[in-house]
């Protein structure tokens, strides 16, 4: 099963993969969270591959909901 993995371009910026294919990129935004931002060739996206961007980002932002938090 793929899931998603993330390359650091740059600080605030991450590429993010299926399996072996770039299909966008997690961009922090001004306001502390990261963004997906999708490739226009990433294709169709199925609930389930949805979810897992999603939780990438939810990692990605994890540490810094922790920071609110405190």
């Amino acid at each position: 099963m793929n899931k998603i993995t993330t390359e650091e371009l740059t600080p605030g910026f991450f590429k993010l993969f299926y399996g072996n294919k770039a299909i966008g990129h997690a961009i922090k935004d001004v306001d502390g969270y990261f963004y997906y931002q999708t490739n226009e060739e990433s294709g169709y996206w199925s609930p389930h591959g949805l979810r897992l961007i999603a939780d990438c980002l939810d990692e990605l932002n994890k540490p810094y909901e922790e920071q609110i938090k405190e």
